[in-house]
């Protein structure tokens, strides 16, 4: 099992640009992505770490940093999650489309959960590149899943296998909310 913690900033307008070289001094290792989009001054990190201990002593940043980015920010949040697979290359991509689903009650996950692991496994016996996690101290309804790309055009030219669509009525009857943002890898 590994951890990923992640910290989601909103910045004043023109601000991000300045903020990015700040972002990668404050955390380094940190993958840095954009949210695609009106709110483009939106700006997400994420790092992954082997123990709870290691990410937990990591959140002791550089206060100078943390000082010179606080004027920038309109508003922030860090949450962490825990992932339920082992990792691979897949968080590498240039551009990652999240959706963040909100079930019906704490048991609805539960009951569509084989489901979604078969869905997984179509989609990555055909290529496809998708991670997804629970979070690991609250909202045990939530389930978020990601699908990474390598560029945009391959992103909007995605499509439902045929395959999955039994899987996904089922699992989408169990779902109250979804969100879509798409975020492409700052380099």
């Amino acid at each position: 099992m590994k951890y990923r913690s992640a910290l989601t900033i909103h910045f004043k307008p023109g601000k991000s640009r300045v903020a990015i070289p700040l972002l990668r001094d404050l955390w380094n290792g940190a993958t840095i992505i954009r949210r695609i989009g009106k709110e483009a001054a939106l700006v997400a990190m994420y790092k992954d770490f082997e123990t709870l201990e290691e990410m937990k002593s990591s959140s002791k940043g550089n206060t100078k940093i943390a000082d010179q980015l606080d004027p920038m920010i309109i508003d922030g949040s860090v949450t962490q999650h825990i992932w339920q697979h082992k990792f691979n290359e897949v968080h590498h991509s240039n551009v990652r489309r999240v959706y963040r689903t909100k079930f019906n009650n704490m048991f609805a996950y539960e009951e569509v959960e084989d489901a979604i692991k078969e869905n997984m496994d179509i989609a990555q016996r055909n290529g496809r590149k998708i991670t997804h996690w629970r979070k690991l101290f609250d909202s045990p309804d939530v389930f978020i899943l990601s699908q990474d790309f390598e560029s945009l055009d391959e992103c909007a030219e995605d499509v439902l296998l045929p395959e999955m669509r039994k899987n996904r009525m089922l699992i989408m009857s169990r779902i109250s909310d979804v969100q879509e943002t798409v975020w492409m890898k700052v380099d």
